[in-house]
């Protein structure tokens, strides 16, 4: 997972080409995306805490 002080902490879309710093980079990194519906449609807090999900990696470059 990125450290908010790493330049790609927060991004919402990542080219292959922003990644090319990285790739004499053999560690193992974690990947993960959440996506989160924050609609207003639904008033019910207990069903709006479940319209959120992430899924994570872990890759290698």
């Amino acid at each position: 997972m990125l450290r908010e002080n790493e330049p790609l902490a927060g991004r919402t879309r990542v080219r292959v080409s922003d990644l090319f710093l990285w790739l004499l980079d053999l560690r193992t990194h974690k990947l993960s995306v959440t996506v989160e519906n924050p609609t207003a449609a639904v008033r019910d807090p207990e069903i709006a805490r479940t319209l959120r999900s992430t899924v994570g990696w872990d890759v290698r470059l």
